[in-house]
């Protein structure tokens, strides 16, 4: 089974906001079907925008890790106001 979902573009790669942020899943059983089955679930992104939002509706100055967001310019930025613009 593959489950993917649509998502706009927030995640950069080459400096450019190309991928989305939603989830990758995939599973497949085991050709003798005793072992478990092998299940990979992933993210595109390293942080959530869920994240982002919460970090930019905070009331004190919340800023992201180094190295998970980048501005409309695709700079890198800590600052969750810069992401979401």
């Amino acid at each position: 089974a593959v489950a993917c979902a649509n998502s706009p573009a927030y995640v950069s790669f080459l400096g450019r906001k190309i991928l989305g942020t939603n989830p990758v899943a995939f599973g497949f059983p085991r050709t003798n079907g005793e072992e478990d089955p092998i299940i990979i679930d992933m993210s595109l992104a390293a942080t959530s925008y869920g994240d982002v939002q919460a970090a930019a509706a905070a009331a004190d100055d919340v800023l992201l890790p180094e190295g998970v967001a980048v501005d409309a310019r695709g700079q890198p930025t800590v600052d969750p106001a810069d992401v979401i613009d």
